[in-house]
């Protein structure tokens, strides 16, 4: 389907807000991306399976994000 690995996995600061990432492919958990955190310098993931969940990711990250849910 893709060719290498950077069709595949992109840094988080290029992702859309609201569209779903992977930490990586192998992981199970589906995160969403939100808002920036300005004090935090970086970006919040919320787990879309448990709505209690949310981390904050820096936006270097590379997260994998072209998958089908």
């Amino acid at each position: 389907m893709y060719n290498n690995w950077t069709e595949m996995y992109k840094p988080l600061i290029e992702v859309k807000k609201g569209e779903f990432i992977k930490r990586k492919d192998t992981h199970s958990k589906v995160y969403q991306k939100g808002d920036y955190d300005r004090s935090a310098k970086a970006f919040w993931l919320h787990d879309w399976s448990d709505i209690s969940h949310s981390i904050l990711v820096k936006p270097n990250k590379l997260v994998f994000c072209n998958f089908e849910f």
